[in-house]
């Protein structure tokens, strides 16, 4: 056969691949989609699905979240399996696309299940599922669980995580991610600790990091006389009476500002009022990092009873004219 009948017959066999996709001549079921038809009682593809998105330093929380909704004596069990996609670690996948028969990432077939390890305080280390499917049944319920995302560690903090829950019937769904979220509010891994967010960093893991602030003794402070009175009534009273306050109805919210040059005593004030109020979420940022004000809000509410730390304050607005600054 010369040259040109093999490039003939190589086209013609080609021609009638992309027919059979097109036609969807490949929509026989995978075992994974056969699996999953047994075990929800009918074709999921139809069934609807439940999403909930949560920003990319909420991973550990998610994971917490579903280990304890899973854990032994919950009253569910669930089997956890991979998915095997190509570029799944690159793409934005809902799993209405992995249920698809056809389409640009194929069908759903089982694959290794993906973890991405978070660092936490201290050396703790939590592996965090970051694609995987749990098949879950909860006394007479059905339903799965699918996690996806975030889908690469160089997208920044706009980048979402989704948890979506596939039932025969939408309440399932809808009432699971209730407790869901209710469980990523009890188990948060941020709360009473010292953390800060990192303006201008792109990975995930650098987000949001731990801190040890270290004890720092009333006596090493030094202030103008009256000075340190007047913040500790401001904040730690404050603080050690909240109960009280907040049943009086008064307003927690509270705000001190401290300026002066470099030495002066401001960041260890802050490290002494970190260790006198205990039970409190320290939230460490900048005046550069204020324009994430938008996710340190959440986050300070989220966690409360929290503290916000601005340091170098003054940036936040710079002199007009400076390179990179809109006149």
């Amino acid at each position: 056969m010369n040259d040109d009948a093999l490039r003939g017959e190589f086209a013609r066999d080609f021609k009638r691949l992309m027919d059979a996709i097109n036609a969807g001549s490949f929509s026989e079921q995978t075992p994974l989609m056969r699996r999953l038809e047994s075990h929800l009682g009918g074709t999921p593809s139809t069934m609807p699905i439940v999403m909930a998105e949560f920003e990319a330093y909420d991973h550990p929380n998610v994971q917490v979240a579903l280990e304890s909704l899973f854990a032994s004596g919950s009253g569910r069990t669930a089997d956890l399996v991979g998915i095997a996609v190509q570029n799944k670690r690159w793409g934005a996948m809902t799993f209405s696309d992995l249920l698809a028969a056809t389409g640009p990432w194929g069908r759903l077939q089982e694959g290794p299940v993906d973890y991405v390890d978070f660092k936490l305080e201290g050396d703790r280390e939590l592996a965090c599922v970051q694609y995987g499917l749990f098949i879950v049944t909860q006394g007479s319920s059905r339903f799965a669980v699918y996690v996806g995302g975030p889908p690469q560690q160089q997208m920044g903090p706009g980048v979402k995580l989704r948890v979506e829950v596939v039932a025969p019937d939408r309440d399932t769904g809808v009432k699971f991610l209730r407790e869901f979220k209710a469980a990523m509010r009890e188990h948060n891994v941020y709360r009473g600790k010292v953390i800060s967010m990192a303006p201008g960093q792109y990975g995930v893991q650098s987000l949001i990091k731990f801190h040890t602030l270290p004890s720092v003794p009333r006596d090493d402070i030094v202030l103008p006389p009256g000075a340190l009175e007047r913040i500790e009534r401001h904040a730690v009273e404050f603080s050690r009476h909240s109960a009280e306050l907040v049943k009086s109805g008064r307003s927690m919210h509270r705000g001190i500002l401290m300026y002066g040059p470099p030495g002066t005593g401001k960041t260890l004030t802050v490290m002494y009022l970190a260790t006198q109020m205990r039970g409190r979420t320290v939230i460490l940022t900048s005046g550069q990092g204020m324009g994430w004000i938008g996710a340190i809000g959440p986050l300070a509410r989220d966690l409360a009873p929290s503290t916000v730390v601005v340091e170098d304050v003054d940036l936040i607005a710079q002199e007009r004219g400076l390179p990179g600054q809109q006149l």
